[in-house]
């Protein structure tokens, strides 16, 4: 379970959220992701910032690119299978909801 709260007007929204896209990425795929836009995908601007040559900003980009290309195509197939496995009746819906 997990509660988001907002410090200024305490709003707070609790529950199961599925994370994605940015938030998966790690410390340094999401840092790199900052520069590249702060510098609107000007990769000459890119390797000025960081101090690295274009096969690295490149090498970067592609990691990025790679990881989040995986986001999309791993959820729905655990979805299918979990819902595949409902529809037969090897789980439950409780069991198929903690999967989902």
């Amino acid at each position: 379970m997990t509660r988001i709260e907002c410090p200024s007007c305490a709003i707070a929204i609790e529950g199961r959220f599925v994370p994605g896209g940015l938030v998966e990425l790690d410390a340094h795929q999401l840092a790199f992701v900052e520069v590249f836009v702060r510098n609107r995908g000007v990769i000459r601007d890119v390797e000025a910032e960081l101090g690295v040559s274009y096969p690295t900003v490149r090498g970067r980009l592609d990691a990025v690119a790679e990881a989040l290309a995986r986001q999309q195509s791993d959820p729905p197939q655990d979805r299918r299978r979990t819902l595949e496995a409902l529809r037969r009746g090897e789980i439950d819906i409780d069991e198929a909801a903690r999967h989902v």
